[in-house]
């Protein structure tokens, strides 16, 4: 290298180390209305992208406000750079929720969004914008949620209201990670509805219409996920979590899956079923 692309390369690392701030908010009243159900100690890791440095203190400091007020643990990163979160997405450096303006230089907060759903299905995408024109896109890539900026003061209250619902309702917090030379992906265990096999790989049907795929065989899958999964038959795992019914040859799961089994396993579905919400109520 010359001296001239080592100096470009420094700088360029400097801007970066200024284009992020990190705010960590411990407080916790002794009244938390989600300290019960999330647990004291445990944190929630939220990202604000933002080009605009004054509009991005604010948000951050919204959030600062609902937290305190409701009683949450956050760790929020401002990033008024979007190089920068990429850099931390592609380095697997994530966080639960992102708050993305959807105009910035050199990337969209869309393309950003799909960035992150390559790493993760997990993390809560809101996005922050002063144009309707991306709505309509933006509802087809399972966005959480829609926020106008010159709106902030009636809507952000119930945006971090809903986002924090949802978190909070996670409480089985059992991640599955996939890990290989070709990819990196991590979801909860709670999101999987079933497991099929596909050829050589199994494929994960998730919550939210995704589908993703493993080359690992399906009793190894079974051993990972363990009591709360039933193996109907040496092709589909079930997670008794999502199934909404029993029928005669068949069985309906969340989302409007439906499973076709041998009336013969019926009977120890059922068992099944009656163990696992008998210790979970």
């Amino acid at each position: 290298y010359s001296v001239s692309q080592i100096v470009t390369h420094i700088c360029q690392k400097a801007s970066f180390r200024h284009a992020l701030r990190n705010i960590t908010f411990w407080e916790i009243p002794r009244s938390g209305k989600y300290k019960k159900e999330k647990g004291i100690g445990a944190m929630y890791k939220i990202a604000v992208c933002d080009d605009n440095k004054d509009l991005l203190h604010i948000i951050t400091a919204k959030i600062q406000q609902y937290c305190k007020k409701c009683g949450i643990m956050v760790e929020i990163a401002e990033f008024w750079d979007c190089e920068l979160l990429l850099e931390y997405i592609e380095s697997q450096r994530l966080y639960d929720a992102y708050l993305l303006d959807i105009e910035m230089p050199h990337h969209t907060g869309l393309e950003i969004a799909r960035i992150i759903r390559e790493y993760s299905c997990m993390p809560y995408i809101i996005f922050l914008t002063a144009y309707d024109k991306y709505a309509v896109e933006a509802c087809h890539m399972d966005i959480f949620w829609y926020l106008c900026k010159e709106k902030l003061d009636d809507e952000m209250a119930v945006a971090l209201e809903k986002l924090f619902s949802h978190m909070s309702r996670q409480e089985d917090n059992r991640i599955y990670v996939i890990s290989n030379k070709r990819k990196y992906v991590k979801f909860y265990y709670r999101d999987i509805i079933y497991v099929q096999k596909n050829q050589k790989n199994v494929e994960f049907i998730l919550t939210g219409g995704k589908n993703i795929q493993e080359r690992i065989t399906l009793q190894d899958v079974y051993q990972k996920l363990g009591s709360e999964m039933i193996l109907l038959d040496r092709g589909t795992i079930l997670n008794l979590f999502h199934i909404q019914s029993i029928e005669s040859n068949e069985i309906r799961m969340d989302e409007g899956y439906r499973i076709a089994v041998n009336p013969i396993r019926i009977p120890e579905v059922k068992r099944a079923l009656s163990k696992y919400w008998g210790s979970n109520i």
